[in-house]
């Protein structure tokens, strides 16, 4: 697969190349995911090349398996601050997020290890659910998912520009921070948490945070915004890429979370080792 640098000024080649990432990764993702719920065992992503071919609609000679691993690998080198000729792949970071690759296993197999970023497909489907009656907005599938985080980033650079800040003064850390972008100029650092969501701005409007965004801005009180794309509305556009609008953008700077503005959504829980658990089998029957 040639490189963005192999394309040159070709920019329909471009385009073309991105509307199949733009399809293959998700679709591997959903098929890595449903396989290791259903058998608990790690997924073998080249296994799932024709499954995601069909769902993705790809033609018979494409690498999905290649694709997602090439990008994965690339995340990983972005995540530990190295050098790789793929730094442009590490856009894909999203998908990566609740699992793990399986090491000195060859073909690459891979497993959820974060059941909150990756549950199986029926708690997704309830939760997606849940979001919409609660006033987050329902998105199914990570395809939309992305579009709209994409959406978000956009709103957030436009309010950057607006601001004074040019392109090549504004960073996307979203691979590697806490923050989704980061602008500095003439000594002013700026840190910009993107959101997006298909529900429109009302007092029951809410979006998802990490514990790391929350502390950073508690740290950064003055330094931090949060740009949020709201009612956004999907549709594809000619080569076939899911595209998100929004209907309205609100920024919150500076941003400064309060705890009467945080509701805890989900927990991680931690039962200790299994020597601990021992002492408990009595109860069992």
């Amino acid at each position: 697969m040639p490189s963005t640098k192999e394309i040159g000024g070709n920019k329909l080649m471009a385009a073309r190349q991105d509307a199949t990432l733009n399809a293959a990764i998700p679709a591997m993702r959903d098929y890595i995911v449903e396989t290791w719920w259903a058998t608990k065992m790690p997924a073998q992503a080249s296994k799932g090349d024709d499954e995601v071919r069909q769902r993705a609609t790809l033609g018979p000679t494409s690498n999905p398996a290649g694709w997602w691993g090439r990008a994965w690998t690339a995340v990983e080198k972005c995540r530990r601050g190295e050098n790789t000729g793929d730094a442009w792949m590490a856009r894909f970071e999203p998908y990566f997020r609740g699992l793990t690759r399986i090491p000195d296993r060859r073909p690459w197999c891979y497993a959820v290890d974060d059941v909150i970023e990756s549950p199986p497909p029926k708690v997704e489907f309830e939760r997606a659910l849940t979001m919409w009656t609660e006033g987050q907005g329902r998105v199914e599938g990570v395809e939309a998912r992305r579009a709209i985080e994409q959406a978000g980033m956009e709103a957030a650079r436009t309010w950057l520009r607006s601001n004074g800040f040019t392109d090549d003064q504004i960073l996307d850390t979203s691979a590697t921070k806490a923050w989704d972008l980061e602008a500095e100029r003439e000594g002013k650092r700026l840190y910009v948490e993107a959101k997006g969501s298909s529900s429109s701005w009302s007092e029951y409007f809410s979006v998802a945070l990490t514990q790391n965004e929350v502390q950073h801005a508690r740290e950064n009180p003055d330094s931090c915004a949060l740009v949020i794309a709201a009612s956004c509305t999907l549709e594809r556009d000619d080569l076939g890429c899911l595209r998100a609008t929004p209907g309205e953008v609100m920024v919150l700077f500076p941003w400064r979370p309060q705890g009467d503005q945080l509701f805890p959504v989900a927990f991680k829980y931690r039962p200790g080792p299994a020597s601990a658990i021992r002492r408990f089998e009595f109860l069992a029957e």
